[in-house]
């Protein structure tokens, strides 16, 4: 929890720190610390930690992280192929998806995604205000929109 909570604070040297203090590590921490590398510009370490993750672990949110992780690596193609395999599935967690949509500029796809996983009350979207993934589009009237809608405190 320590390392989480410096995850969102952005201090990920800390959570990154805290995380890798957790024993036995798990595809959850595991997750959060690969979350940390992305989000402290060091995708590559990321994607090594996101592949130790067990074999089993069929999260459409865990490969939409190691997708959002190969898109700021620059491994373009090899994450869209990624994401196209969580949709043909039907394993998409629509946040972590548009994550992916958004690194990518596909801004259109994005909205359309969070709509939905808001509409279904994803738990990922009480993060929506504070994330940095969503820098990017936080001038986007959209994004102001869909915050406007989350039930922070009203």
């Amino acid at each position: 929890s320590t390392g989480i909570f410096y995850y969102w604070k952005r201090d990920y040297k800390k959570s990154i720190y805290y995380l890798s203090q957790t024993q036995p590590q798990n595809d959850n921490s595991k997750f959060f610390t690969g979350l940390s590398y992305v989000a402290g510009n060091n995708p590559t370490k990321a994607i090594e930690i996101l592949k130790t993750q067990s074999p089993s672990n069929a999260n459409g949110g865990a490969k939409a992280l190691m997708a959002y992780a190969l898109i700021k690596n620059g491994e373009i193609e090899e994450a869209k192929q990624l994401l196209k395999s969580i949709e043909e599935l039907n394993n998409v967690v629509e946040y972590r998806s548009a994550v992916c949509y958004v690194a990518l500029g596909e801004y259109d796809k994005a909205f359309e995604l969070l709509n939905q996983y808001l509409k279904r009350q994803g738990n990922w979207m009480t993060w929506f205000k504070y994330d940095k993934a969503w820098d990017p589009i936080r001038n986007d009237s959209r994004y102001k929109e869909l915050l406007n809608r989350m039930p922070f405190g009203k």
